[in-house]
């Protein structure tokens, strides 16, 4: 189970590998096999314990670190669309000019306080914010999709081995059959 898909962030352009996330559906379905068709002698001991789809999408969505990554960068961008409105920090500054030389007077010396505040052109701020959410909004759907593309993986392999599982059971069943007939 391996893609060469990923999460693209438009500010960075840094890809977010998804093979962790490959790795980890690959482990669930391992847990699942183990579960579902354990050995015979651990089948003498304890009956089959099943996980449902349900339990397994759960785990997916709890423990997966690519979904629980691209969920923090959704709330980091969500979090800075209120940051962004805001106007640039004020400087604040201290000039101390023409102090004489070979003196320690500094009661000559002329002290210049300032304070600095740049207000943007009107509109930038808002258009600002905008952009911000449009980013937001791109990163909460490439959430979506990671998840909707691992769920899809899940209940492929989640079905494929019931499938496997059920035919398994047939094929038992057959066996018994036939033995019965030639007896």
């Amino acid at each position: 189970l391996r893609h060469d898909a990923g999460l693209f962030d438009a500010g960075r352009k840094t890809k977010i590998m998804r093979s962790q996330g490959d790795r980890f559906v690959a482990l669930l379905l391992a847990m699942t096999v183990m579960l579902l068709v354990p050995s015979p002698l651990v089948r003498a001991v304890e009956g089959p314990a099943a996980l449902s789809l349900p339990e397994l999408l759960q785990e997916l969505r709890r423990a997966n670190p690519d979904l629980l990554a691209a969920k923090k960068q959704v709330e980091a961008m969500q979090a800075r669309i209120p940051a962004v409105r805001g106007l640039p920090a004020p400087r604040i500054g201290v000039q101390i000019e023409e102090i004489p030389r070979g003196t320690f007077k500094v009661n000559q010396a002329t002290v210049i306080y300032s304070l600095l505040q740049s207000i943007p052109f009107p509109g930038k701020l808002s258009l600002r914010q905008k952009v911000a959410m449009a980013e937001a909004q791109r990163t909460a759907a490439a959430f979506k999709k990671a998840e909707l593309d691992l769920i899809t993986q899940l209940k492929t392999v989640y079905y494929d081995l019931f499938l496997t599982d059920r035919e398994l059971e047939i094929q038992l069943e057959q066996k018994i059959w036939l033995d019965q007939g030639l007896e």
